[in-house]
């Protein structure tokens, strides 16, 4: 009690358990272990082995994907990435198509939104039809385009140039136990105005 007391005299004290609460608030779900992306073109569903991931900045950075395009364990956390898909020439970028893009979390939650496709090499985002709005997809900026990812298989290459998107997940769902942090931080605080007035 006397700590109680002692913390309820120093603002300052209350304001640091707050922003503590709140930068735990802002936590994801997970770090990202899966992508898939389906579109309208008979060919053109990509998943794991079909999917090339990058930081952005370039074509030639490193993959965070293995052989066989699995992510590498553990995951990569929420952010901007570079996605590699193999055969150019089956991409369905005519107007008015879409692509679905899927992403899944560590701790088995999932996100999906639905794109219209855009220009493939004009660096932007596409219009987002429906879904999750912390997820976006366009095009990477890039005319010309490397032969790293093969189609079906993510290795060897197919020698025909890649598609290059840029996506991000900019986060912001919060896991279960920050939401039981969350709820104590309330709780501790509204104790402590408690105190003071007594």
């Amino acid at each position: 009690m006397r700590i109680m007391k002692a913390l309820a005299r120093f603002p300052g004290t209350l304001a640091v358990l707050a922003g503590l609460v709140c930068v735990a608030t802002s936590a994801t779900a997970g770090t990202i272990v899966s992508l898939g992306m389906d579109t309208v073109n008979p060919y053109g569903w990509w998943r794991g082995g079909g999917i090339g991931v990058t930081d952005p900045g370039g074509t030639g950075n490193p993959f965070y994907t293995d052989a066989n395009g699995a992510i590498l364990p553990g995951g990569i956390p929420s952010g901007t990435y570079l996605l590699f898909f193999g055969y150019e020439s089956y991409w369905p970028g005519a107007p008015g198509n879409t692509a679905t893009l899927t992403v899944n979390y560590s701790d088995s939650t999932q996100k999906s939104a639905q794109f219209l496709i855009g220009s493939i090499t004009a660096l932007g985002s596409w219009t987002r039809l429906s879904g999750d709005p912390s997820l976006s997809l366009g095009g990477g900026g890039f005319t010309v385009t490397p032969d790293r990812v093969g189609t079906p298989a993510f290795q060897p290459p197919d020698g025909i140039p890649d598609v290059v998107l840029l996506f991000s997940d900019t986060g912001g769902v919060p896991e279960p136990a920050t939401v039981g942090l969350l709820a104590a931080g309330i709780a501790v605080l509204g104790l402590l105005k408690r105190i003071v007035r007594s």
